[in-house]
């Protein structure tokens, strides 16, 4: 208690002096454009063509303070695949924020034969992802992040990605 009114009294009296705090990072939404490369891809069953890197569209719409919903698409040679997932959002510095979340991915287009790979795999499954994003100027977003599905590959193997780009704020 004690300790508190003591943080009270110093934070009071920084204030009284002009002192402000550091605004932490706020969650905008934004749609960007950005690459994507496999970490890992089909160790163990390689058949079809592999998407180790590919365009990636991301939309983020925040939900209330410190939830947000961030989808996904993977476009390469072979295959589109979208993963929208549910994130935990932190502010950490001011303009920066982290997050964590879950979602699921699945093919939505193959050329050729059906087990085309892309970065997160070749089948629907559950993703992890964490990162963070960037807000520099009054209009931009950067981010970057890791996706990572226990399952991606024939529902058997793992997949992960690193995915990097550049966003419009609305």
């Amino acid at each position: 208690m004690k300790l508190r009114q003591g943080l009270l009294t110093v934070t009071v009296g920084l204030c009284l002096l002009g002192w402000n705090p550091p605004a932490l990072a706020e969650q905008h939404p934004y749609l960007g454009l950005g690459m994507s490369g496999a970490g890992r891809n089909n160790p163990a069953f390689n058949a079809g063509e592999s998407d180790n890197l590919s365009f990636t569209l991301r939309g983020s719409l925040p939900l209330g303070e410190f939830f947000a919903v961030k989808s996904s698409v993977f476009v390469g040679q072979y295959s589109v695949q979208a993963a929208p997932t549910a994130t935990l959002t932190v502010p950490l510095q001011p303009q920066i924020n982290g997050y964590v979340g879950v979602g699921y991915s699945f093919a939505v287009a193959s050329t050729g034969e059906s087990n085309n790979n892309n970065v997160l795999g070749n089948t629907a499954a559950p993703v992890a992802i964490g990162g963070v994003e960037f807000f520099p100027g009054s209009s931009s977003a950067l981010y970057i992040d890791v996706m990572f599905s226990p399952t991606g590959f024939e529902g058997r193997h793992e997949a992960a990605s690193l995915n990097m780009g550049w966003g419009m704020r609305f």
